[in-house]
């Protein structure tokens, strides 16, 4: 029998993958999940071997996503369209696992959830092509013609699969974003984001080489200060982005997209080099990280270019280093001080 592993989320689109590739292609299922934050997984393993999954795979790649894609990734301010891209980052981490998983059970094929007018659908042809040519990719969406909710609905009541929630959301300890297809759930959604606190949060942070230290005087790791500033910046409604975004194939897509660590960490990073850069130094960086956020989007994680660039913001982010203070009020951050021995002034 053939052998096939899907990358699987539990949301509709990869549901309705495992029910097509095992049931209506006759393969065997192997299904795999990537952890990216404190998640449940009892329910997603459950809801894989409901639908037919033959084997589960699931791995916790918090820790290697921190260190290997995020850090980066704020070296390099990444920012794509005035948004963070937390969901994007976790792709090449996927697809390498995959790969492992895939030799490990002797597969043939390897499968994603994304449709034709996706992103990821680009994403991963980009990723896996770079890593390995010999295995098949199936995109089992474009095979079935499914590209919006509705598609998804006929061949899921046709075939007895329950869609529970239409809104499709990924989360990692970075951001989440949730794709709506309707635009007054949205509204409600960002209209009750905030608790409103009546009294502003003050904030010190210590920067060493473009990276949080230390938090309101105690020297912490990089996964406690962003998973506080996730909760502290949440309460304020600080970093949710609606993007009506642009994808790779010229569609439109509706998202809302939540990264208050990002948004908190950029700000103080996007003044703190005002003081150390001068203006030369400071358009080069902007251009390489619009060039750095473009290759991410895209799947290009694997180019020898991105490489490249990881180092030129390696070596200009010593400079990065200082004490930043902020003030948090409702959907605001704002500078209050800022000292750097690298500081121009």
């Amino acid at each position: 029998m053939k052998k096939v592993i899907l990358g699987y989320t539990g949301n509709w689109d990869t549901d309705i993958c495992l029910h097509y590739l095992k049931n209506i292609k006759g393969f065997k299922v192997i299904a795999f999940h990537a952890k990216f934050s404190e998640q449940d997984v009892h329910p997603l393993m459950l809801r894989s071997v409901q639908l037919g999954a033959d084997a589960t795979h699931i791995i916790d790649l918090t820790k290697k996503y921190l260190n290997d894609a995020v850090v980066p990734a704020i070296r390099a301010h990444v920012v794509y369209e005035d948004y963070y891209l937390s969901i994007a980052l976790t792709r090449p981490l996927i697809v390498e696992e995959m790969l492992k998983v895939a030799k490990d059970e002797g597969c043939e094929y390897i499968a994603h959830g994304a449709s034709f007018r996706g992103n990821d659908f680009v994403r991963f042809h980009n990723l896996v092509t770079s890593l390995n040519k010999d295995l098949k990719l199936l995109s089992p969406l474009q095979e079935l013609g499914i590209n919006s909710i509705r598609d998804a609905q006929k061949y899921s009541q046709n075939e007895g699969i329950h869609i529970e929630n239409s809104i499709m959301t990924e989360e990692n300890i970075w951001g989440s974003s949730s794709k709506y297809y309707d635009k007054e759930g949205l509204k409600k959604v960002v209209q009750t984001k905030a608790k409103r606190y009546a009294k502003p949060s003050r904030i010190d942070f210590e920067f060493r080489n473009s990276l949080p230290v230390a938090f309101n005087g105690k020297q912490s790791t990089l996964d406690h200060i962003v998973r506080s500033l996730n909760e502290i910046g949440g309460s304020y409604g600080i970093g949710f982005k609606i993007a009506i975004e642009d994808t790779l194939r010229g569609g439109k897509e509706l998202f809302l997209y939540k990264a208050p660590a990002g948004d908190i960490i950029y700000t103080c990073l996007s003044n703190l080099e005002k003081y150390v850069f001068d203006k030369g130094t400071l358009d080069i960086r902007r251009t390489m990280s619009d060039r750095y956020a473009q290759l991410i989007y895209e799947g290009k994680w694997f180019m020898p270019v991105r490489h490249a660039i990881d180092k030129l913001f390696l070596s200009m982010s010593k400079f990065l280093s200082g004490r930043v203070s902020i003030e948090l009020s409702n959907n605001s951050v704002q500078i209050k001080d800022i000292e750097s021995k690298y500081s121009l002034l």
